[in-house]
């Protein structure tokens, strides 16, 4: 096994890396005419949820959904254990949407490599 060191530019954004080296795979097997199996795992969307430079900035206005549980007032109707919570505050709202963006943002990176591998 060999390690492979890598930069801090858009191309060595992980999934990137791992579209690139999953590609020279597949393209290496078909051309030995190889069956072959290829499984890629990415960090995308788990924290630390760190965007491509390119998504760095796209979706700055998406929220989390906002579903009738979400901050629901009335917690009469809950598990004792979850009666007590109180309503969150404008700062823990305003991290869950961040926290959300940052997924979206990650997703796009995969969502690109998935599509290269699928061609």
């Amino acid at each position: 096994m060999r390690v492979v060191r890598h930069g801090f530019s858009a191309k060595d954004y992980l999934t990137n890396v791992l579209a690139r080296e999953g590609l020279g795979f597949v393209d290496e097997s078909v051309a030995e005419g190889s069956p072959f199996m290829l499984n890629v795992w990415t960090f995308a969307p788990h924290a630390p949820a760190i965007a491509a430079p390119q998504d760095a900035h796209r979706f700055n206005g998406l929220t989390a959904p906002r579903d009738p549980a979400f901050d629901e007032a009335d917690m009469s109707d809950k598990p004792p254990w979850l009666r007590d919570h109180t309503a969150l505050t404008d700062a823990e709202i305003a991290r869950i949407d961040e926290t959300f963006r940052d997924r979206v943002r990650t997703v796009q990176a995969v969502d690109r490599m998935v599509g290269r591998l699928q061609r």
